[in-house]
């Protein structure tokens, strides 16, 4: 855990040997379409990015 806690809801995440990397991508897509421009979104479904929902996160950060 780092010695601070962002004002914007920061978190950390341990990057170890044993990392979900396809978990900590979801976290971070979810993040950016919170904050992301109406014209980035739209882009971002044209380009076929679209989340995946077998690896949806749900608003409190676990899987659905």
């Amino acid at each position: 855990m780092p010695p601070y806690f962002g004002p914007a809801g920061w978190l950390a995440i341990d990057l170890g040997p044993r990392t979900d990397w396809a978990f900590v991508a979801e976290l971070l897509d979810t993040s950016y379409r919170q904050v992301a421009l109406k014209r980035h979104l739209a882009a971002l479904a044209l380009s076929g990015l679209t989340p995946n929902p077998a690896t949806a996160v749900s608003a409190d950060g676990r899987r659905d």
